[in-house]
């Protein structure tokens, strides 16, 4: 417990993984990213998937797990590509393989 609760990871940059993926040239389907909702950068992130999907060509999905619920959001709302899910139970790989499900289909 010593060791692992000394480090200050700070917070998530959930926008970091679609900003390298265009700045590598790299294409992804899907992203998803697992946090302990300790987020920063929000109003970025929505900004970065556009610019990714813009820039890549791909309606990519975007999943964001957060470990713990205080009450973030990141996905947005009005995007059906997008998913914010808080907590990690048995059954959250099956809802989020199923949203991920045909992944060139809204």
């Amino acid at each position: 417990m010593r060791i692992i609760s000394g480090p200050d990871f700070g917070a998530t940059d959930c926008a970091l993984p679609f900003r390298d993926a265009r700045n590598r040239n790299l294409d992804y389907d899907a992203v998803i990213s697992y946090t302990d909702s300790e987020t920063w950068g929000l109003s970025s992130v929505q900004g970065e998937i556009m610019r990714y999907r813009q820039h890549s060509g791909i309606p990519t999905k975007n999943v964001v797990v957060g470990m713990v619920s205080n009450g973030f959001t990141i996905a947005d709302p009005r995007d059906p590509r997008q998913l914010d899910v808080v907590g990690l139970s048995t059954d959250a790989p099956a809802a989020i393989n199923t949203f991920l499900g045909d992944l060139h289909s809204t």
